[in-house]
């Protein structure tokens, strides 16, 4: 054995500012997460010239980020979903800020791995069957820069 652990996909925590667009930021946990893929896409750009012996150069010219989350949709006790997740079906037909949601990730276990930024919700069933149980898969589109945070478990 080496002794090395391997760290679980489950890892990350992820908070919704429902206070948004007003400030201060109100941070509400998005409870039951069963996934959650955040990524950044570059654009790049050819930079290939004859001195690169038949190699193609790229360069990147901007990027973009979005940060998607599959969750169960459940009920508390007083018969209401979680803050965060109705913060995110509100603004899904909403325009302008009001169509955008603050978010940050961040490593539960205290790491440095936190990022906050800004965008556009969508939100997609991700269960339909007759058995399943209700989930939503919501993809929050970057505008603008995903920002690195000092992690708030840290």
């Amino acid at each position: 054995m080496s002794g090395e652990t391997t760290a679980l996909a489950r890892r990350f925590k992820v908070d919704i500012d429902t206070n948004w667009p007003a400030t201060p930021p109100v941070w509400n946990p998005l409870l039951g997460i069963t996934d959650f893929k955040p990524g950044v896409a570059p654009t790049l750009q050819d930079a290939s010239d004859y001195d690169n012996d038949g190699w193609v150069g790229q360069e990147k010219t901007q990027q973009a980020w979005t940060a998607t989350a599959t969750y169960l949709r459940k009920k508390n006790q007083a018969g209401q979903f979680p803050v965060a997740q109705e913060y995110l079906r509100a603004a899904e037909d909403q325009f302008g800020d009001e169509a955008r949601a603050h978010i940050r990730w961040y490593d539960r276990d205290g790491g440095d791995e936190a990022y906050e930024g800004y965008g556009i919700v969508g939100l997609e069933r991700a269960n339909s069957g007759v058995t399943d149980l209700d989930a939503v898969t919501a993809t929050i589109t970057g505008d603008g820069a995903r920002t690195p945070i000092a992690n708030p478990l840290a």
